[in-house]
């Protein structure tokens, strides 16, 4: 936040000084531009040459936070609370943690630094800095803070999803959180592998600070929400994503999004079909069907893969892995596009078989609608 205060700040001040130093560490993306140009047009230069950049940091965070929100709008993603850490500050709960940690004798100082004891017999080999001799805070002590408030607040399971980079340094805050005596048992760890961009064979190179970046706003706008939602669900946290753009842009049955889809689609085709020529089937009770007419491999492989939509959803939620519905709707589609293929769905001449067949297709269109739903793509009825 502070680099992010002194980069608008510059901005601000090169508007009417272009020769003003930006600072080296500094982000250097149009955004920031973009903020500096708003305080210009409410302040003018009433800021120029000041040494508190309390306004800067605000406007940098409130336009950040808004694009942020703007931005997992048009995914659907939307969130009951965005949590604060400077509230961590103003309502002392940093200070209370470490009241916690002397009270247990868990801290010293050294080198005007505050180090918490780490346990060896928890595999630490060192123990680490959790408030600077600047006085600053490390990662962690907030880190530990907030999940501290979160159980305090009734949360009986905390959600963490972390890039692998933080593969180790995750260990030393659950590590806090229990030996201030508190449940570390209701924090679960995702640990996501990195993705890679790549235009055919060119990966995009990403510095958020140079601005080589790919934003999602960019990426939303380049293939739309659906490929974006599907494509980050698609693969395992513990498995590196190559986000190939090309092929989420491509409009055939190599791209995951659009086969699922079109299977959907298809569906939807054949019972607009069915309406004008066998309307009847819309009324079937199922009861009065006989049923020992549904008899090919194909229309019984597909039904039993529908029959399991239930356990699927249930074992993707209870293992935190979503990807596990993806490969269940795949393998959903590719039945259906085999019992298509291989039986004649709307026959006039043998109505009682159409009419099951029928609500075989009802059934897995269902089965599509539902699982679209919860990964957060369309059910388009015509491609």
């Amino acid at each position: 936040m502070e680099i992010l205060a002194k980069s608008v700040y510059a901005r601000y001040m090169q508007i009417s000084d272009p020769d003003f130093p930006f600072p080296e560490n500094g982000y250097a993306g149009d955004n920031i531009k973009e903020i500096a140009e708003e305080i210009y047009k409410v302040k003018k230069d009433s800021l120029k040459n000041s040494e508190n950049l309390d306004y800067f940091r605000e406007a940098g965070e409130k336009y950040n936070f808004n694009h942020i929100k703007n931005t997992l709008n048009k995914l659907g993603v939307h969130h009951d609370v965005f949590f604060n850490e400077k509230s961590l500050y103003e309502n002392k709960v940093i200070q209370k943690t470490i009241e916690e940690f002397k009270a247990k004798d868990l801290v010293y100082e050294e080198d005007g630094a505050l180090w918490l004891k780490m346990s060896r017999e928890d595999g630490f080999q060192k123990d680490k800095v959790i408030v600077k001799s600047t006085g600053e805070p490390t990662y962690r002590l907030p880190d530990i803070a907030y999940h501290i408030d979160k159980i305090n607040r009734g949360y009986d399971l905390v959600l963490d999803i972390f890039g692998s980079d933080h593969g180790d340094t995750y260990k030393e805050v659950l590590y806090g959180v229990r030996s201030l005596g508190y449940d570390a048992g209701k924090i679960k760890v995702i640990i996501h592998q990195m993705v890679t961009f790549k235009s055919g064979n060119e990966s995009f190179k990403m510095s958020k600070r140079s601005d080589k970046a790919y934003y999602l706003d960019d990426l939303i706008n380049d293939i739309g929400t659906d490929a974006v939602q599907f494509f980050f669900v698609m693969r395992g946290a513990n498995t590196h994503l190559d986000f190939d753009i090309e092929l989420a842009k491509d409009h055939s049955e190599k791209n995951p999004v659009y086969y699922l889809q079109y299977a959907y689609a298809r569906i939807c085709g054949i019972l607009r079909n069915a309406d004008e020529h066998l309307p009847e089937y819309k009324n079937a009770v199922i009861k009065n069907l006989n049923m020992s007419l549904i008899k090919s491999d194909e229309e019984i492989r597909l039904l039993k893969k529908l029959s399991l939509f239930g356990e699927e959803v249930l074992s993707a939620s209870v293992s935190l892995e979503p990807h596990k519905l993806i490969t269940y709707l795949n393998e959903t589609a590719e039945s259906f596009h085999r019992f298509y293929h291989n039986n004649r769905v709307v026959d006039t001449e043998n109505k009682e078989l159409s009419v099951l067949r029928l609500l075989i297709c009802l059934s897995a269109r269902q089965v599509l609608k539902n699982g679209f739903d919860i990964i957060g793509i369309s059910s388009p009825e015509r491609m």
